[in-house]
């Protein structure tokens, strides 16, 4: 059972979320992308809480800036990636036939490579980029989808109430938006919820081999990159990115979590 303090958490985060990817940038202490030499990989103070980075630059205000990035990138991915594989999950399921044979032969196709070194791959021929980054999830991973929704398809068309809205000549369309789709959305939304943590990881992680955002784009994954050299003299430099990267994917499970137990009962809020 989901308890009140739950719901409240999970509508307090999704909030947050929203409101530092909508205003992060504006809430920040100091100016992203002002440099300042003379404060050059300085260790974290009143004026700087998370240090500077190599061109002095305010490491808390960076992250507050990357959070519409990084949020914002990996719901359009799976935003994208959810209608996608739903709606060729239903067409599989709901036609069967040839059809499904045939969209599921690609699916297998797709599903036959590691998900996030095919990724790597695309990213690499296509070239370096946010948009790019975001291409390449996005022709990976909505087989997750196409394979949950054709076997929840297969699930509900077997049962009696679509059996009977077929007898009554209720069409093919009705029948998907008004007997099928409502009843396997909670399961497709759950997914999609869980996803987004991996989905930022993901990004993060093509951003710090070089092949997501690009600089002057600020995003965790090339901040974590850039980093790097420096962990010996300036520790906090790639701390604080890398925790801020685990605490969000966290807080997304979490809230995964909570949701998958509210539907579960029919009340999240």
């Amino acid at each position: 059972m989901i308890h009140k303090g739950k719901r409240l958490f999970l509508i307090a985060m999704v909030f947050a979320m929203l409101w530092l990817a909508l205003f992060g940038q504006y809430l920040a202490p100091n100016d992203p992308y002002e440099t300042n030499l003379a404060m050059t990989l300085h260790k974290p103070v009143a004026q700087y809480p998370f240090g500077t980075d190599q061109l002095g630059r305010c490491i808390f205000s960076r992250l507050l800036a990357g959070v519409r990035i990084s949020v914002f990138a990996s719901v359009t991915v799976v935003l994208i990636v959810f209608v996608i594989g739903t709606c060729i999950g239903i067409f599989a399921g709901f036609l069967g036939g040839k059809v499904d044979v045939f969209l599921m032969r690609i699916t297998v196709l797709v599903q036959a490579f590691p998900a996030f070194v095919l990724a790597i791959a695309i990213a690499g021929m296509i070239g370096p980029g946010l948009k790019n980054a975001i291409l390449s999830m996005v022709l990976i991973y909505w087989t997750t989808y196409a394979r949950l929704g054709r076997s929840l398809v297969l699930q509900v068309k077997s049962q009696n109430y679509v059996k009977a809205a077929q007898l009554c000549g209720a069409g093919k369309v009705a029948i998907i938006f008004r007997y099928i789709l409502p009843n396997m959305i909670d399961a497709l939304v759950v997914t999609a919820a869980l996803d987004i943590g991996t989905v930022i990881i993901q990004l993060a992680s093509l951003s710090f081999l070089g092949l997501g955002a690009q600089p002057p784009v600020i995003e965790w994954g090339s901040m974590i990159n850039a980093s790097r050299q420096y962990m010996q003299v300036a520790p906090w430099y790639v701390f604080f990115p890398s925790l801020i990267l685990f605490v969000i994917v966290v807080l997304h499970n979490k809230m995964a979590d909570y949701l998958n137990e509210g539907l579960e009962e029919g009340k999240v809020i």
